[in-house]
């Protein structure tokens, strides 16, 4: 009797560890379902997420109809046509290609490469039948590229420019810098220290300068295709070196050298009706004034492209001289102006006085009262500050230069602590850009 009571009571024990093991399976295997499926029903019900494979180099991938593959130099697209573009972003480092007769799979996919100068690599669908690729780049680049057997192999390669010949596309002035490059005098005159050759159909045009006014330069063919340029190609005559222009659209090519580096500004012309010129003084190495870390070429860079935003949000044709850091040379300033043919010119600016109770606002001019009242009464109204009214003034470049209706804003003063800290505030940088907006508008609708 007792054997058969340890009998029962060990297989009781028995059954119940066995169950207690099947519910801890059970358990795990419920957590880590969730785990792996969570979310599941938010990526079902919503927009799918693009696709995303890591590759290392050399590893081809295949994503839907598009062969690609990555190598530490070079991306390389198969069995598509030979009906493809590029357009170039510098300064953002990065190369878009359009590819026509071509989709994506779910609109579309990311590869990240591991090493290299290419950094990635994504894609979506133009309508039904074509791709935007864009290949972005952890550096300054310059590229080869090569179609063949329906396949196109793009080479990357650090330019051997970089630092020294820089193009710009990705603001809205397009220009060159050349670092300790002398292309023309730097006084008012600007005179030139090249000659040109501008073919018939005026697309090429070439500047022939001596070696010595830009030696740092060295020979080399830059691929651009954005809306201005095709290409850029760099090469040696003797004892001249060729820029050589290859241009969508015939370009003006205007030159000006500063102290450390010369400029190329390309400009478009015959196509600015009505544009509104909006200038941010100083930049770069030429501070203006300040007020401890409050720093003029800052406040006067963050209310000019805040007045850019609103005027070009309200339909209008602007310009914006500067919008980085950089420094810009007096005669750049109006001569480009000019060139663009613009119809109204705004040079926008923080004062300083060695009073620093003094405070308000002002605006100068040479011959367009009207524009400076008119901003004037605006800027007060939008901000409240004290009305320094009006100044006449002959002595200023910008004003004296300028083949239009030029005006210079001083929205206050730096050296006024308060005031250097409204200047500084993004609230009030919003009034007085929207103040000068709505006075540049007046102005325009009135005559």
């Amino acid at each position: 009797m007792e054997k058969h009571k340890r009998e029962n009571k060990f297989i009781l024990v028995l059954v119940a560890s066995l169950l207690i093991l099947l519910i801890s399976v059970g358990g795990i295997y419920f957590l880590l379902a969730n785990t792996v499926f969570s979310g599941s029903e938010d990526e079902t019900s919503g927009t799918p997420e693009p696709s995303t494979v890591s590759t290392p180099s050399a590893t081809p991938v295949k994503i839907d109809n598009i062969d690609i593959e990555i190598t530490e130099d070079s991306v390389i697209i198969k069995n598509i046509s030979e009906n493809y573009s590029f357009h170039t972003n510098t300064n953002d480092y990065y190369l878009m290609v359009n590819i026509a007769g071509r989709n994506v799979a779910d609109n579309q996919f990311f590869i990240q490469n591991q090493t290299g100068i290419v950094e990635n690599v994504s894609a979506s669908a133009i309508g039904e039948d074509a791709v935007e690729m864009i290949i972005r780049l952890n550096r300054n680049f310059n590229f080869d590229e090569s179609f063949e057997n329906k396949t196109l192999t793009l080479t990357f390669y650090t330019s051997i420019n970089d630092g020294v010949f820089t193009y710009r596309n990705d603001t809205v002035r397009k220009y060159i810098t050349i670092n300790q490059g002398k292309l023309s005098t730097k006084d008012v005159e600007n005179r030139k220290f090249y000659q040109e050759d501008v073919s018939e159909n005026g697309l090429i045009h070439k500047l022939i300068i001596s070696n010595d006014y830009i030696s740092k330069v060295k020979d080399e063919k830059l691929v651009i295709n954005d809306d201005y340029l095709n290409y850029i190609s760099i090469y040696t005559e003797g004892n001249n070196r060729v820029i050589e222009f290859n241009a969508k659209k015939p370009l003006i090519y205007y030159t000006n050298t500063r102290d450390y580096d010369a400029t190329i500004t390309l400009i478009e012309p015959d196509n600015n009706s009505d544009l509104i010129f909006i200038d941010a003084g100083h930049g770069g190495s030429d501070g203006g004034a300040y007020n401890g870390d409050v720093l003029e070429k800052d406040v006067n860079l963050k209310v000019a492209i805040k007045t850019y935003e609103l005027l070009s949000e309200a339909g209008y044709n602007c310009y914006l001289l500067r919008e980085n850091d950089e420094y810009v040379g007096l005669n750049e300033r109006a001569d480009i102006a000019n060139l663009l043919n613009a119809s109204v010119y705004v040079n926008i600016h923080s004062n300083s006085y060695d009073d620093k109770s003094v405070n308000g606002i002002l605006v100068m001019y040479k011959d367009e009262e009207d524009l400076a009242r008119t901003i004037q009464n605006n800027l007060i109204s939008a901000t409240n500050a004290k009305d320094m009214g009006l100044i006449h003034t002959n002595e200023m470049l910008v004003t004296n230069k300028s083949l239009m209706p030029a005006v210079i804003v001083e929205m206050g003063f730096i050296t006024n602590d308060e005031e250097s800290k409204r200047l500084s505030s993004d609230s009030y940088q919003d009034k007085l850009a929207l103040g000068l907006k709505n006075g540049i508008i007046e102005y325009l609708l009135n005559n």
